[in-house]
């Protein structure tokens, strides 16, 4: 039996549902010994949550759907890489996964271009080009440790979820 563990957003009365959230299984912490990142557990392990939010929400708690306790663990940066194809300036703001924490590095397929970022957009100047963009992002840490695990055959899984509680940072 497994766990199949994935997250659910949950927005407080004053909390904006336009705040840019991220939350998910934190991919090193949970990583196999190939360094893959896992989304299946064997029942009593720990999981690894992170949650990632620009600075109009906080997160207020984390509820799991079976019994256990979370824990947080501080604050950790996490590296992304995404491609991104622009077209021409200054109309080309393309969405970057995340908030960036600092300005991408590039590595151009063709033309080259300056970056800039603003949040979680990001532009080229002169644009009409292609970059995979690799970039810093910060997180929120927690760790899932399961008290009693459900009952379940060997070759079953048991949805776990994650039910994350935001609330405004002005509260």
């Amino acid at each position: 039996m497994s766990d199949k563990a994935t997250t659910v957003l949950e927005y407080g009365d004053a909390a904006s549902r336009d705040a840019f959230v991220v939350a998910g299984l934190d991919a090193v912490l949970n990583a196999d010994a190939e360094g893959n990142a896992r989304s299946s557990f064997a029942p009593g392990e720990e999981i690894y949550l992170f949650v990632h939010h620009d600075g109009t929400v906080r997160v207020n708690k984390i509820i799991p759907s079976l019994p256990g306790t979370i824990t947080p663990l501080g604050g950790a940066v996490r590296k992304a890489t995404e491609q991104h194809v622009f077209k021409g300036y200054p109309d080309n703001a393309n969405d970057l996964g995340y908030i960036a924490a600092g300005l991408p590095s590039a590595v151009w397929y063709g033309r080259s271009s300056v970056l800039g970022v603003s949040g979680s957009k990001v532009k080229a100047n002169p644009g009409y080009c292609i970059g995979d963009l690799t970039y810093n992002y910060l997180v929120e840490l927690y760790r899932y440790t399961p008290g009693s695990a459900p009952q379940v055959a060997e070759d079953e899984t048991f949805p776990l979820r994650f039910f994350v509680n935001l609330e405004s940072k002005n509260e």
